[in-house]
């Protein structure tokens, strides 16, 4: 387009459209650009200006960004308050459950270790027994015997 300036010299102005707008729906689609002589935009240019539009959409639209953050942080915070409550309320429960485990787990332990002596004990009665000793299953095969029970054995046979 192109007008008579009031001192003679002509203005031309250049409208590029762009398709931006706010949040609120608003349209920011036109940037005006007024020079005494058409500009003639290269690519680089017209990347640049899109680049400038968006900056501006995005300064329009901050104080909508900002309400979003700070509604997600909120929220961020609140689930968290929240998730806390829930863990100060269970903890006590478990920290009991844990220590009740843990005193089974030592029960359990001792009762191992009580009846690993007692069969060290019992093995060694047997061993030593002038008597002789022959353990077997439930269907009768022998399991194991002592060494009193292999002196009276004539060919490895009970006679």
């Amino acid at each position: 387009m192109h007008k008579p300036a009031g001192d003679g010299f002509p203005i031309h102005s250049s409208l590029r459209r762009a398709s931006h707008s706010t949040v609120e729906g608003c349209a920011v689609s036109a940037l005006c650009i007024i020079d005494a002589v058409p500009p003639q935009l290269d690519t680089e240019s017209l990347r640049m200006l899109s680049e400038l539009a968006r900056m501006v959409e995005d300064e329009m639209n901050r104080h909508v960004l900002v309400a979003e953050l700070d509604a997600a942080e909120r929220a961020l915070s609140e689930a968290n308050a929240a998730l806390e409550e829930r863990i100060a309320e269970r903890t006590p429960a478990l920290e009991e459950k844990n220590e009740a485990f843990s005193g089974l787990v030592r029960r359990r332990n001792s009762v191992q270790q009580t009846l690993r002596k007692r069969d060290d004990r019992v093995r060694n009665i047997i061993a030593d027994s002038f008597n002789a000793f022959i353990s077997t299953d439930a269907a009768g095969m022998v399991l194991e015997w002592n060494a009193s029970t292999q002196r009276t054995m004539r060919d490895g046979r009970i006679p």
